[in-house]
């Protein structure tokens, strides 16, 4: 798990968190800080919302689309 944690950007650490596959106090310590943070919760929120719209769209989908297939035929 630590491998994963250090491998996170600094955009990917903003969006979310990563916790411990069946660490349950952990998963309720991040739910209640989303809970009770609102300012928290807005900023992941929105740094979320850009790393979606920067990376998972039709522009961003074709580009790297295209780059695969300038690849194969070089």
């Amino acid at each position: 798990m630590d491998v994963i944690k250090e491998e996170m950007d600094d955009d990917e650490k903003k969006t979310g968190f990563v916790i411990e596959k069946g660490n349950y106090n952990e998963y309720i310590d991040k739910i209640s800080i989303l809970i009770n943070d609102e300012e928290k919760r807005q900023e992941m929120g929105n740094e979320e919302y850009k790393f979606v719209k920067n990376n998972f769209t039709w522009k961003v989908a074709v580009k790297e689309f295209v780059s695969v297939i300038n690849e194969k035929h070089v």
